[in-house]
């Protein structure tokens, strides 16, 4: 989980991490902002903290996280989205079956949170093999990983370069229905930004929804009370 004075945002990233039901996981934190967040790191094995003197890129900092992690899956955690408590689990389960070195979550629902309005991608979005899914939850084998050469020293597409070249190298890849795991959050301090096309359910583009009935009410309120120009990188 890179992280960048977004202190809020960290502590809720780090509970949402704290409530998964994967038992066998760490956390790696590695934060290179100016207000550090070692005292939000709870007691115990779960989480690992790592200040950086200097500011890196995002995947500068994912690369080195996953060079110091302990496991032999490895998932990014960006620190500002939403994500239940069955996450790790759905993702991990095809890897660690063998049945696909690479998974990610489908796009389904974005919540601009400046506009305070819900969107969903549109289905034929997703006949892309690539684009139907949301390249920040990558989860990969650490073989993978390594063959491919991790993240370029940039921050913004360094999860999509990285899954390009799985694909381009042959990697078995699977995609995961995101459906009560996972809420992308768009605030006011992206790297990216959301520009929605409007469309309809079978059509093209994303389509304004209601809020999803799995995402408490006591998330939005916090993503609505946070809001603010956060860090860019």
């Amino acid at each position: 989980m890179p992280t960048a004075d977004r202190r809020q945002l960290a502590r809720r990233a780090i509970d949402h991490f704290l409530n998964q039901d994967y038992c066998n996981r760490e956390l790696i934190v590695v934060d290179s902002g100016t207000d550090p967040i070692a005292d939000l790191i709870p007691a115990g094995d779960l989480v690992r903290y790592h200040r950086l003197d200097v500011r890196r890129s995002i995947g500068w900092t994912r690369q080195f996280a996953c060079e110091i992690a302990g496991g032999e899956i490895l998932v990014q955690w960006d620190d500002d989205d939403w994500y239940g408590s069955h996450r790790l689990r759905r993702q991990i389960e095809p890897i660690a079956c063998g049945d696909a070195e690479v998974s990610a979550l489908l796009w389904d629902y974005l919540y601009d949170v400046p506009a305070r309005r819900f969107w969903r991608k549109a289905v034929r979005l997703r006949l892309n093999y690539l684009d139907s899914v949301v390249c920040g939850t990558l989860a990969f084998t650490r073989s993978a990983w390594q063959r491919s050469a991790g993240y370029q020293n940039v921050s913004l597409g360094e999860d999509l370069g990285m899954l390009t070249e799985l694909v381009r190298q042959g990697a078995r890849f699977t995609r995961v229905k995101s459906d009560g795991i996972f809420v992308c959050v768009r605030h006011s301090g992206n790297t990216w930004y959301f520009e929605p096309v409007s469309g309809s359910g079978d059509g093209e583009g994303w389509y304004e929804s209601s809020p999803p009935s799995f995402l408490p009410d006591e998330e939005i309120q916090f993503y609505n009370s946070t809001d603010q120009p956060h860090n860019r990188w």
